[in-house]
């Protein structure tokens, strides 16, 4: 079983439904799954001192740094996508 990470409590499987249109993929058009971090004073001290990756990461999420796998995990509760495409995207890298 897939899983992402955050909080998927309530979402209801969903799975694409193939058709003409979508060539039987379920999907049809693109819709992008974004990560937003704003520069926060704290965030450009760490960047400007050269903190490392896990540091910086950490504080990003205090200050309400928006993931990846949070919008993903919007958009399935939205009925936009699924998560096994979520996992598939997220997953790259």
């Amino acid at each position: 079983m897939m899983t992402i990470p955050g909080d998927t409590s309530g979402i209801a499987p969903n799975h694409g439904n193939g058709c003409k249109n979508c060539r039987e993929t379920g999907y049809q058009g693109r819709l992008g799954l974004f990560e937003f971090m704003p520069i926060s004073d704290a965030i450009r001290s760490l960047i400007q001192t050269r903190e490392n990756a896990s540091k910086i990461n950490s504080t990003a999420k205090h200050d309400g740094m928006r993931f990846l796998n949070d919008d993903g995990i919007e958009k399935i509760r939205a009925r936009q996508t699924t998560v096994e495409e979520v996992v598939r995207v997220s997953m790259k890298g």
